[in-house]
């Protein structure tokens, strides 16, 4: 949490000023993200149906596939042909279980702790910083 940008932890602050700090639907979540991201957000996803994406473009998808009730929340971004992945608690994307190539992770400093329930505002925070910081900050979340 040390290395973590100063601007995710203001994104946070307003998008749970906005929706709050507790368990998010998938509906939430694509309305809210897409009156922010418009076209560059691609939607909200199981892990099994990711969709594809241009660079400049991102998603959140939940850790459990589209037949299970779902999880936990992840993000990811496109930049230069990588997938940018995002895990609040901070696990590695082969941990994650991503079916993609190309694939880089940020940190595994955990930004959430296990009795938190705000993955989705978080995710949602690093997508955030994904169009306001440079990459290389963005890789420090």
């Amino acid at each position: 949490m040390k290395n973590t940008p100063k601007s995710y932890n203001l994104f946070l602050k307003t998008i749970e000023n906005d929706i709050g700090k507790t368990t998010t639907t998938n509906h939430q979540l694509d309305k809210y993200c897409k009156s922010i991201f418009g076209d560059k957000f691609k939607g909200v996803y199981s892990i099994d149906n990711l969709p594809s994406m241009g660079d400049g473009e991102c998603c959140i998808f939940n850790l459990d596939k589209s037949y299970e009730r779902g999880s936990h929340w992840c993000g990811m971004y496109k930049s230069n042909g990588l997938y940018i992945v995002y895990d609040s608690f901070g696990r590695k994307s082969q941990i994650l279980g991503i079916p993609l190539k190309k694939t880089l992770t940020t940190e595994n400093d955990p930004e959430q702790h296990i009795s938190e329930s705000n993955c989705g505002q978080r995710t949602t925070a690093f997508l955030c910083c994904c169009y306001t910081l440079p990459l290389k900050e963005v890789l420090k979340i």
